[in-house]
């Protein structure tokens, strides 16, 4: 058995699966924004009891969970603990070889193996990182298990469009900060509507 825990700046989803079978999931409001707003022990704690929730309904042990495989921003300052991005060109094998294992016992006592995030230099400077959507387009990959170089948009906080090779390397990547400009439209929308002030699109 083995969980996946994919934690972004906002939510967290955990993942409980049993011979490659999926057997539960659940998602909570909290991820590394969280540890800006509240500290990093209200995140330990929250993921604690977030782990210990699928455990008992499922009547599971602590030690018949092998490993929880973390991805996003759990590898981040902000998130369980911090692992270096690797550059570009990125396939499963150079994730697989970056993995990095910790066990964090304010969380649990279930190694954590953390999946490293992306980065792309140009000109011996960074340009950009990711954390999460690396997977996110392997899983995709294999899933379409398509045969032709293909491009990835994956909307979010920080949309990211993402090439990837027909072998499954990831070879170059955007980031825009579009998302949160329709989130922060649509807010100001929302509430103007709300107050009785909303007119056609102002």
């Amino acid at each position: 058995m083995y969980f996946t825990l994919d934690m972004g700046t906002s939510n967290t989803r955990l993942c409980l699966y049993s011979h490659g079978n999926l057997v539960c999931t659940k998602k909570m409001a909290i991820g590394a924004g969280s540890t800006k707003t509240f500290g990093k022990d209200f995140l330990f704690k929250k993921l604690k009891d977030l782990i210990l929730s699928i455990l008992s309904e499922n009547y599971i042990r602590e030690e018949s969970v092998a490993y929880i495989f973390a991805s996003g921003m759990a590898g981040s300052e902000l998130g369980l603990c911090e692992i270096p991005h690797i550059p570009l060109p990125v396939n499963v094998c150079n994730l697989v070889q970056h993995i990095q294992t910790h066990t964090l016992s304010q969380i649990t006592s279930i190694p954590i193996a953390f999946v490293p995030g992306v980065k792309k230099v140009q000109d011996n400077m960074l340009a950009d990182i990711m954390r999460g959507e690396e997977v996110e387009s392997i899983g995709i990959f294999n899933a379409l298990s398509t045969h032709e170089d293909f491009v990835l948009v994956l909307p979010g906080t920080h949309n990211k469009v993402i090439c990837v090779r027909s072998d499954g390397t990831i070879t170059d990547f955007y980031s825009t900060m579009s998302g949160i400009l329709v989130e922060l439209h649509s807010g100001h929308q929302q509430r103007d509507f709300e107050k009785g002030e909303w007119r056609n699109g102002q």
